[in-house]
């Protein structure tokens, strides 16, 4: 199912709920798209959290993630150590669950979070000299991708739910398809899931519609919200 079929399920699905056409469906396709990725992130991130087994169509493969080779030390107001490790060239789009991570012919790389990887790397056992291994570091909001002891390698793939089946698509904009007909890019779901998604995403805009009719009914400005003249309040 495309991201387009689904909004339209959407649509659909708020129009049977309140028996006619709803500010809601007149959304723009960008505001419930985001509303609908944001529900889905949070029913697969459960689903996942409770160990239920998620189908292949949840998932998708960055085939092709270039890597690059960096001192082990980033900052430019230190001395670089010397030492070299790969990092991705594009920055990782955020995701709900990493399935493997592997060479092109299907080897696998072990994790190693962050703040663990001195401790691999400086460890007394045989294998920190030898393990191939993979970490995430944050830099400014940004998730990138490093390889540990297999400095040959030019490119890696990655499988993954991702939060933003758009964005991981058009991922180093290496898909063109996805950059200009994000609408036609699966959205990456089971159908099952799809259902409680949607009223996930409408529960989500009826709580938005509450708290903005609160917050017109708790405005006691003295400016008419109808125009840019102000009045004065009457006495």
């Amino acid at each position: 199912m495309t991201v387009r079929e689904t909004i339209f399920e959407y649509r659909q699905f708020v129009e049977s709920i309140t028996g006619d056409t709803s500010d809601d469906t007149l959304s723009s396709e960008l505001a419930i798209y985001n509303t609908l990725r944001t529900s889905r992130s949070v029913v697969l991130r459960i689903a996942s959290d409770r160990g239920e087994r998620l189908s292949e169509e949840h998932f998708q493969t960055l085939s092709c993630i270039e890597l690059e080779e960096v001192d082990r030390v980033e900052c430019p107001f230190i001395p670089a150590s010397g030492c070299v490790w790969l990092k991705s060239t594009c920055d990782i789009p955020d995701f709900v669950s990493i399935q493997s991570i592997s060479t092109q012919l299907g080897d696998m790389y072990s994790y190693v979070r962050w703040d663990r990887v001195r401790e691999k790397v400086g460890g007394r056992l045989k294998s920190a000299k030898t393990d191939k291994f993979y970490s995430l570091r944050t830099v400014k909001d940004k998730v990138y991708l490093y390889i540990y002891n297999d400095e040959f390698i030019k490119n890696i793939t990655l499988t993954a739910i991702f939060e933003d089946p758009i964005e991981a698509a058009a991922f180093c904009k290496y898909d063109k398809t996805a950059i200009c007909n994000p609408m036609d890019v699966s959205f990456h779901t089971a159908q099952n899931y799809v259902d409680v998604i949607k009223k996930g995403a409408w529960d989500v805009m009826l709580r938005a519609r509450a708290a903005a009719k609160l917050k017109v009914l708790n405005n006691d400005s003295p400016v008419d919200t109808t125009t840019e003249l102000p009045r004065t309040k009457k006495r």
